[in-house]
């Protein structure tokens, strides 16, 4: 087994933890500067989404496709929406999301 191989994890731990201190202290800047959390969350989760759709969808294979019909998209819609809001079921303003 060579260097690389031997130490993949570590690195890829490395990685990890860089990459987390640095949305960290990008995180604390822009919320510093004045933008508003929401605002910051929505950017986030769009470059977040931007980033791993693509990787999500090539490296399926194209025999074991899904699709992903409106019954399916509704069900994650209708989980993520009530997870967000339990999550955050402290802060009253949450629930604006619903009505």
């Amino acid at each position: 087994m060579g260097f690389v191989e031997e130490y993949l994890p570590a690195m890829a731990m490395f990685g990890l933890q860089v990459t987390y201190a640095i949305m960290a202290l990008l995180s604390r800047a822009a919320l510093l500067k004045g933008m508003s959390p929401r605002v910051f969350v929505v950017y986030r989760q769009a470059v977040a989404t931007l980033f791993i759709a693509p990787i999500a969808y090539f490296s399926r294979s194209k025999s074991r496709r899904v699709s992903l019909n409106l019954r399916s998209f509704s069900l994650i819609f209708l989980a993520s929406l009530v997870g967000y809001n339990s999550k955050d079921s402290e802060n009253s303003s949450s629930f604006f999301l619903l009505g």
